[in-house]
């Protein structure tokens, strides 16, 4: 008996071992009595097939674009932040159109004032001979209402001395843009969120105005595009299609896409006269004596024209629109003027005459 009790008990593990499972796949002695559990596999759902790239083809006007002419018209926009928004919305206006390149060299925050910061007078002679324009446009003084530091004194900005300072700034780069011998433009700072930065950019653009025409260029005044009807400082206003967009960045200084575009409407048609491009007739575009001032014809097929606003016409009757500063001279026989400031029998005369 104990001889057979002895056979069974070799016996068993042999028989378990039989149905156990492989040693080499058993961690511990219960995975070699009772088999190992078996991990259930995670299913992953089977991958997507590969997105296949739309292929982008470029409108015939798109490669255009991108193969500018040999000969295409090189427009250089220099000048401060102002100058490189212009140059943005240029840079689309003329996208599409392989005859014109715009060329952007611009410092954001140059000015007249610092011209230890970045001196334009002395770069100019320079960007001319790099770039070779056919045209050039200036943007500055948006960062010029501060202290100018000259030999040693500072020359405060409600200082008389100031004005006469900065005014002989403006003649000095005036005149280096005349000896270019390139026809320039000279874009006008439009008014900024800071109801003092606008009054004194309000008087900086009259003085650029004066000196910039008495070189021979010709000055786009944009104050009307970027105002209210009240004449203040607006962040919307219309864009270059007549509908209401935001122009202006919430900091009340820089300028959005909208406001890029407007700035760019305003420099179109002079650029286009310059270019001859919207006329046959040598009559009907813009005359660049680089002795005298420009005379501004639009052409003949005009299909729109930038916002005009009141500020823009002349209180009396005896000026031309947008030069009330220069009337002109009555004659004897007009000489007559009524209480209301117009003609005796014009439409717009409603006075009674006695």
């Amino acid at each position: 008996m104990k001889r057979l009790v002895r056979f069974g008990l070799f016996l068993f593990p042999v028989i378990v071992l039989a149905f156990a499972p492989a040693v080499a796949d058993a961690r511990n002695i219960f995975d070699i009595i009772f088999g190992r559990k078996q991990e259930v596999q995670p299913v992953y759902p089977p991958a997507p097939p590969p997105v296949k790239k739309k292929r982008v083809t470029k409108t015939p006007a798109q490669q255009k674009a991108n193969q500018k002419a040999q000969n295409a018209k090189r427009i250089l926009v220099i000048g401060d932040f102002v100058a490189n928004a212009a140059g943005d919305g240029l840079s689309q206006l003329y996208a599409e159109n392989s005859d014109i390149v715009v060329l952007i060299s611009t410092n954001l925050s140059s000015g007249l004032v610092r011209d230890n910061h970045y001196n334009w007078i002395d770069n100019i002679p320079k960007l001319i001979a790099k770039e070779k324009p056919d045209v050039i446009v200036m943007a500055l003084g948006a960062n010029d209402d501060q202290p100018i530091k000259t030999n040693g004194e500072t020359i405060d900005v409600n200082a008389s001395e100031w004005k006469d300072n900065y005014r002989q700034r403006i003649t000095a780069l005036t005149n280096a843009l005349k000896q270019t011998g390139k026809p320039f433009l000279w874009l006008g700072n439009p008014s900024f969120k800071d109801r003092d930065l606008s009054i004194a950019i309000a008087s900086f653009n009259r003085l650029y105005k004066q000196q910039v025409e008495a070189a021979g260029g010709h000055f786009i005044d944009v104050w009307e595009g970027f105002v209210d009807e009240q004449g203040n400082f607006a962040l919307s206003g219309y864009d270059v299609n007549g509908q209401t967009a935001r122009l202006r960045a919430n900091d009340g200084i820089n300028f959005t896409t909208a406001g890029k575009k407007k700035l760019a409407f305003y420099l179109e048609k002079p650029l286009d006269g310059i270019f001859n491009l919207n006329s046959k007739d040598d009559k009907d575009n813009i005359k660049v004596d680089p002795n005298g001032p420009v005379i501004s014809v639009l052409p003949r097929d005009v299909d729109r024209i930038a916002p005009v606003g009141f500020y823009d016409m002349a209180g009396q009757n005896n000026g031309l629109l947008g030069d009330p500063d220069n009337p002109k001279t009555l004659k004897d026989e007009d000489s007559w003027v009524p209480r209301n400031g117009k003609h005796a029998g014009r439409a717009d005369n409603f006075s009674t005459v006695q």
